[in-house]
């Protein structure tokens, strides 16, 4: 496990290395004994799950139970009783591979199962979601996308980027943490590095066989998260802006620092906030939790110790979640990319081959 006095920068202060050091020798031991660290807190009926590098939160407009120690990311569920979220046990930047996918269940508001079900995974992966019944992983660090079926056996899937190193921006390098499966589509969230690149964040269009069919420039960058709603409308966290924009063009600030982790539900949007730092910092970062309306009115802000990563509504249609919009929810499953509110449907054929220009777009 890479020493985290490797990690430190300007004098990070002895009580948060010491802290980090104690944290990742835990979740260590936590991965090699195939074990998931939960609290003695039961999540009860709060309505949200938040994903955080201090552990899960269960959370409401009323406050916050954290359920579980761990630095965690990507989360998903297709059904109000089971989810699936990735835990990295070291360092992110670590060559370690001590990435896993880990179960829980919560039934009557107690967690009832918490299980491992894969592991070895590179510690840098970022959003989890289903896309045509394959568990898909975003190997962010990687630039490719992993893929499991219902056992949790790994399934080969075409590739749609390049392997390049990570953060070689100007040799064709994305940052890719978001996937999302939308009618015939598969959408990728590129964060594109904005901070050292200039470059506004994208959205790759695949199809189902994940051939690259075209991509979106969105209006913000340093992006996370994607959600398409019933009405077209498709909605990301203009992160390093500290915004919720849309691919339309509308845009909000919601935090004087960043966004990241969305939920959206039929009456309201949720939105995780917290400070920018380096990465080396993170581990110590708080957070909070944006309540909103379908308006994109503030109604509620839960503080949080951990900045959020990914934020799951527990139960219910959540438009981020496409496993939970079922034929009951209002106009769900009609959506698809040729109806995203202003722009056009993409080709029905690949472009053979795409080609990235290196810096380019």
């Amino acid at each position: 496990m890479k020493s985290v006095d490797d990690q430190a920068r300007g004098g990070e202060p002895a009580a948060a290395a010491l802290a980090e050091r104690i944290s990742l020798s835990l979740s260590a031991a936590a991965y090699a004994r195939g074990k998931i660290r939960l609290t003695d807190a039961l999540p009860g009926e709060r309505t949200h799950v938040v994903a955080s590098r201090q552990g899960l939160y269960a959370v409401d407009r009323s406050g916050w139970t954290l359920i579980a120690h761990g630095m965690f990311f990507g989360m998903t569920r297709r059904d109000d009783e089971t989810f699936y979220a990735f835990e990295c046990c070291d360092v992110p930047t670590a060559p370690s591979r001590m990435g896993r996918i880990v179960r829980l269940r919560i039934v009557d508001g107690r967690i009832a199962a918490a299980d491992v079900m894969a592991q070895g995974l590179d510690n840098g992966c970022h959003q989890i979601e289903y896309v045509g019944g394959l568990l898909c992983v975003t190997d962010t660090y990687g630039q490719r996308i992993l893929a499991y079926d219902d056992a949790f056996a790994p399934v080969e899937i075409p590739q749609p980027f390049k392997p390049v190193a990570r953060r070689e921006w100007m040799l064709g390098y994305h940052h890719l943490n978001t996937i999302l499966p939308v009618e015939d589509r598969i959408l990728i969230l590129l964060h594109n590095g904005t901070r050292e690149t200039g470059r506004p964040s994208a959205i790759a269009v695949l199809d189902r066989d994940w051939r690259i069919l075209g991509q979106w420039t969105l209006a913000a960058g340093g992006c996370h998260d994607l959600a398409v709603l019933a009405d077209g409308t498709l909605i990301s966290c203009g992160s390093a802006t500290g915004e919720l924009i849309t691919l339309a063009g509308r845009r909000k600030t919601l935090s004087p620092v960043m966004t990241r982790g969305l939920s959206v539900e039929p009456d309201g949007i949720v939105v995780g906030s917290s400070t920018f730092a380096a990465r080396h910092a993170r581990l110590a970062t708080p957070g909070s939790v944006m309540f909103l309306n379908a308006d994109w009115e503030m109604e509620a802000e839960i503080p949080l110790p951990g900045a959020p990563t990914a934020i799951m509504r527990r139960a219910g249609a959540d438009w981020t979640l496409p496993g939970t919009l079922g034929p009951e929810t209002a106009g769900s499953g009609t959506a698809g990319p040729e109806t995203i509110t202003g722009v056009p449907r993409m080709p029905d054929r690949a472009l053979e081959p795409w080609r990235e220009e290196p810096g380019g777009d």
